[in-house]
Formats: structure tokens, sequence, C-alpha cells
């Protein structure tokens, strides 16, 4: 997976936070959050672990990109949850973690 330059955009179903941390702990081991420009987050959807209840999964996410220093969006509308967007991947764009915006400069397709 090449990350250089990239916006990661991650989205969650049912992991308990302690997973979520350990999946963005081995992104982080193998170098592949160093180049990330920025990181998208969409729905977390059930990832609640009843017998910790702290940290949160958004917490988990805002710490480690934080300690990164990488722009951060919570909430964009992709993911498991409801509205569920399309995103084109692959496509340039630009992240705004102070105004939580994540704006596509091109097209994810076209038209013939």
């Amino acid at each position: 997976m090449d990350t250089r330059g990239a916006i990661l955009l991650i989205e969650e179903v049912g992991e308990k936070p302690y997973a979520i941390d350990r999946h963005l702990q081995h992104l982080r081991a193998a170098g592949k959050l160093d180049a990330v420009v920025g990181v998208g987050v969409g729905a977390l959807v059930g990832c609640v672990d009843s017998r910790r209840p702290r940290p949160p999964a958004e917490e988990v996410v805002v710490e480690l990109f934080e300690e990164l220093q990488r722009p951060l969006v919570l909430g964009l509308p992709f993911g498991h949850g409801s509205p569920n967007f399309v995103w084109p991947l692959g496509t340039r764009a630009v992240l705004d973690g102070d105004r939580g915006e994540l704006v596509f400069l091109e097209a994810g397709v076209t038209r013939r």
C-alpha cells in the first residue's frame, strides 16, 4: 500500500477501540503513516467495548493522529453508517483539519 502523499480514509464496524488502536499502530510501525498527508474518518459503527468504555474509538484515532501531527477530519459521510456516500479513490483532494472539510479537486468518473 503506497501512502505517500495520500489522504487515508478509514471506517470500521464492530471493532473495539483497542483493536482499532492495534490496527493503526501496525500501520504506523510499518511506516505507512509516515507520508500520509491527512486522515478522514467515516462511520465507526458499533466500535465500543462495554468492559472498557474509555477511551472511545474516536478518541483513539484522534490521539494517534494528533501525535503524528496529521490533519484529521471526523464524521465524514462514508462507511457503514448513514449517509454512506461513494468516495472516488485515487483522485486529488484537499483535507482541511481546521475547517473539518475534505474537498475533491477532480471527478471520480468521466462521461464519454
